[in-house]
């Protein structure tokens, strides 16, 4: 998650929260609901989805960054 054009970090930002969820039964997999933990970030790597023989799985990571999207995009390059 990251805040696009903005370098203040997620302290301006009220509510930020990730749902992720299972498309074929509309499960609830994941939820993480940004704290002051990551105030003075710009980004959040909240987690990666992983995939494992046929499944799909969600690892927790909680990273913060001062980064935009394409600095963290181009990592997975």
């Amino acid at each position: 998650m990251t805040i696009h054009n903005d370098t203040r970090g997620f302290a301006h930002v009220s509510t930020s929260y990730i749902r992720l969820y299972n498309e074929s039964n509309n499960n609830l997999i994941a939820e993480y609901k940004l704290g002051q933990e990551f105030a003075n970030e710009s980004a959040v790597q909240v987690g990666s989805l992983v995939k494992n023989a046929n499944e799909w799985e969600f690892h927790a990571v909680g990273a913060g960054y001062q980064l935009g999207l394409g600095d963290i995009v181009a990592g997975y390059q």
